[in-house]
């Protein structure tokens, strides 16, 4: 840390020093700004594909129950 301190000190003129700081502070910003974005795309992507795929399964199984119930009652009149 004392040689980053020492570098900096040495190589920037104290004038530049906040706006070196600010660089940095708004490029943390922004990086933490994109993954929250990003985090929050995914989740709502995951979450839609959980929904369809439940409703798809759920639907799947009415069809087959519903198929079963057909040939059982075509299979009974016979």
């Amino acid at each position: 840390m004392n040689a980053l301190f020492d570098l900096h000190a040495t190589h920037f003129p104290a004038k530049f020093a906040p706006h070196i700081s600010l660089s940095i502070n708004g490029f943390v910003t922004e990086t933490i700004v994109f993954f929250y974005i990003c985090l929050n795309l995914f989740l709502r992507y995951l979450w839609l594909t959980l929904a369809f795929s439940a409703v798809r399964f759920s639907v799947h199984g009415i069809n087959r129950s519903d198929i079963h119930l057909f040939l059982r009652f075509f299979s009974l009149n016979a």
